[in-house]
């Protein structure tokens, strides 16, 4: 090989480098601003079953309770990047009524909690309020759920790997935060790096997605599962995208009672579409 053409290849490969580790670098630190899409508050402060919980530095998070008067268990809910926990009440009312008293919260910058939103940050709420619950509420670890939909599995997996929780609900989980945008590329560092976190967790995991979801498409579930430890159990539910999973009836409610019920234990058959 002459030396013009090697020295062409050489340019090419560190062009090509100084390329990623720019990608890589961008996406590093506007990794909050592309996370995040708070939308306006869609509740008020005088919101029934509304508290708030203080971190250190002062600042609050908004918690919704919603308590049922025999539960089988506790479920907290980290709902997804682009709403809020009005907006969800709804649906979290649904979720009591499978026999649970359900928390959710809003992560700093949603709702009427403080601050702005950042990963860290939210991370933090999570596990804030999950030692808010133990010591104020009295939940006991072995009957609390965690329930993460979308961008909200970021926050639940990392206190699921440090706390024997009853349970882990994965609804439209993401493998990685990068992957969601660049599939094909691979990165070094991730912000949001479940396919490493979930490899930690002991406790069992019911996984949720649809499999016409064109947001988190189907593969980031698969290949979570595959990482994850037994028990764990996946529901692929057909038809369904990223934003209305709990539309699709028993597919969805009947496999989250049935793992609320059985406290976890993934023994049973999971729900399924009879196409």
């Amino acid at each position: 090989m002459k030396k013009t053409s090697r020295y062409s290849i050489f340019r090419l490969l560190r062009f090509l480098g100084i390329l990623y580790v720019g990608i890589f670098l961008f996406g590093w630190f506007s990794a909050d601003s592309m996370a995040f899409f708070p939308p306006p508050p869609s509740y008020e402060g005088d919101a029934p079953g509304l508290f708030f919980v203080e971190h250190a530095n002062g600042e609050k998070v908004a918690v919704l309770e919603l308590a049922h008067p025999d539960p089988m268990g506790t479920v907290l809910f980290a709902h997804g990047n682009a709403e809020d926990i009005g907006e969800a009440r709804g649906f979290l009312e649904a979720y009591r009524d499978l026999g649970v008293t359900v928390y959710a919260l809003d992560y700093r910058g949603y709702g009427l909690s403080d601050g702005r939103p950042s990963l860290g940050d939210a991370k933090e709420d999570v596990r804030k309020v999950v030692e808010f619950l133990i010591a104020e509420k009295g939940v006991e670890v072995e009957s609390l759920f965690l329930h993460g939909r979308s961008l909200g599995t970021a926050f639940v997996l990392p206190v699921a790997a440090k706390k024997n929780v009853a349970g882990i609900i994965l609804e439209s989980c993401m493998l990685n935060g990068f992957r969601t945008i660049h599939p094909g590329l691979l990165y070094p560092l991730d912000p949001i790096p479940n396919g490493r976190t979930i490899r930690r967790i002991s406790s069992p995991i019911l996984m949720l997605h649809g499999q016409a979801d064109n947001v988190i498409p189907l593969w980031h579930g698969e290949a979570l599962l595959r990482r994850a430890s037994e028990p764990k159990t996946g529901v692929w539910i057909p038809n369904y995208g990223h934003n209305d999973l709990s539309f699709a009836g028993d597919p969805y409610w009947e496999n989250l009672r049935r793992f609320l019920e059985k406290n976890g234990s993934t023994d049973v058959e999971p729900f399924r579409f009879r196409c």
